[in-house]
């Protein structure tokens, strides 16, 4: 593997920092996901919502705290420069014209990864757009069922308040009927409503409807219909990620089988609430309402709830102590992820350059003192001129082969081409070229950074760009 390569996966651009950082995430939420698969569901519910929080939090992390390097020692044979070679370089201020073939084919290169970048993340805001749309309408449908409700019976509402006084409920929640809605639902972050259907409201389901109550009542304990939109809106942003997908289904179905645990050991008989669960199933065809509420049944999953209540009823929680140190076990790995990054660790040659004058990584050959660099490069144009076009000189002073890259910033000031290169001593010709168009008079400032593993890498020359007004002199 090349070092710019190495170099490249030691210390990699912050997007795609930040995506393996996501992904080691999402990797271990899914193995803990899998290890949880037959434990108490609490367990998973709680971990898909550290999981999210985690999400959130690492890419804070990163653009807030500087960071903690580990460094690792780089591989024998990988370094493109013996330890006392320099990179150096000098960047001419009079005009010169490139080749137009080597200019064009660049030019062209470097448009086509600006467009490729600018599609990429269109895509990503539609798609993004798509979700948020999707949410909404999901919230319309919502409304337009409560709008259309009715309060339930007197005697239902009061048993529906005795239920939620036994399960330790502080929240008012109004319980209303709906005609034509095929599941119960739970709807509404500050004022919660419990929607039930006609049907459940009539006396065909008297026997039943106190184990459906204490379900939804569950969820509003619980916190799921947050959970739930907090989670949607984090998949929606990671939809291009495979580990993301089904992140939400996982929390979903998580809380199901916790409220099914509650509404069971509530109940007392564990038959008789699944055979409550099964008539919602099969008497009424669930079609949630995406993004507008929390419905009792989804007929793809209940067949596998069904089972899990046979199995066993988890109808406690598990101990505080264990979930204090599961949470402190997830809180130090996303913490880890968030400021830890990898670095090479420096050698003797890069402690040598770090005691000398900081200037002399900024001489180039030509100059006879270190104070050379130590004022920008300015180039002179005149607005509204054609762009111009600088000659930058870059070899090795001490020997040995060393590859290089170089950076241009800010971007939309200028460009280099070509942007890499290799050298034993030999010295390549480059060219920066100043996009003009549009600037304003002024002192536009920039900077070129040239990139290797060479002891006093990186090289940064700074650049001013003068805009004169048209009859302005230097």
């Amino acid at each position: 593997m090349s070092p710019l390569a190495l170099d490249w996966i030691v210390e990699p651009p912050p997007a795609v920092d930040l995506l393996v950082r996501l992904t080691v995430l999402l990797a271990i939420g899914w193995l803990a996901h899998a290890a949880l698969w037959r434990a108490n569901p609490r367990w998973r519910m709680l971990l898909w919502r550290a999981m999210t929080v985690g999400l959130i939090a690492v890419p804070v992390a990163m653009a807030i705290a500087p960071g903690v390097p580990v460094r690792i020692e780089r591989p024998a044979g990988t370094a493109p420069a013996p330890a006392g070679s320099e990179i150096l370089a000098n960047l001419s201020e009079t005009a010169v014209e490139p080749p137009t073939a080597t200019y064009t084919g660049s030019r062209l290169l470097a448009a086509a990864g600006k467009w490729a970048a600018t599609v990429g993340a269109g895509l990503w805001l539609a798609v993004v757009a798509l979700a948020g749309l999707r949410f909404w309408i999901g919230r319309r449908r919502a409304a337009a069922v409560l709008e259309r409700s009715a309060p339930v019976a007197e005697e239902i509402a009061a048993e529906c308040a005795a239920i939620a006084g036994r399960l330790g409920c502080g929240r008012a929640v109004e319980a209303r009927m709906a005609a034509g809605l095929t599941t119960p639902l739970l709807t509404g972050l500050r004022r919660p409503k419990l929607l039930l259907p006609v049907e459940v409201c009539g006396p065909s389901y008297r026997i039943e409807r106190p184990g459906i109550v204490v379900h939804e009542f569950s969820h509003l304990l619980s916190n799921d219909l947050f959970w739930g939109h907090l989670l949607y809106g984090v998949g929606a942003v990671l939809w291009f990620h495979p580990l993301a997908w089904r992140m939400r289904e996982g929390h979903a179905l998580a809380c199901e089988q916790v409220s099914d645990a509650v509404s069971a050991a509530f109940i007392g008989d564990v038959r008789a609430y699944s055979r409550t669960l099964a008539r919602v199933a099969v008497e009424l065809v669930a079609c949630p309402i995406a993004g507008g509420g929390i419905p009792m049944a989804r007929v793809s999953e209940i067949q596998h709830r069904l089972e899990r209540l046979k199995e066993r009823v988890f109808a406690a929680p598990p101990r505080r102590s264990r979930v204090a140190l599961g949470g402190v076990g997830l809180a130090l790995c996303i913490g880890l992820l968030g400021v830890l990054r990898l670095a090479w660790a420096a050698d003797d040659g890069a402690d040598a350059l770090a005691r000398r004058d900081p200037l002399r990584d900024l001489a180039g050959p030509a100059a006879e003192s270190p104070s050379a660099w130590a004022k920008p490069v300015r180039v002179t144009v005149a607005q509204g001129a054609p762009a111009a076009v600088r000659n930058l000189d870059v070899w090795n002073w001490a020997g040995g082969t060393m590859k290089y890259e170089i950076a241009a910033l800010p971007p939309a000031l200028f460009e280099v081409v070509p942007a890499s290169g290799e050298t034993s001593g030999e010295v390549n010709r480059h060219y920066v070229r100043f996009k003009t168009s549009g600037l304003r008079p002024g002192i536009h400032t920039g900077r070129l950074i040239i990139l290797s593993n060479a002891p006093n890498a990186p090289v940064t020359i700074p650049v001013e760009l003068v805009v004169t007004s048209a009859g302005t002199g230097l």
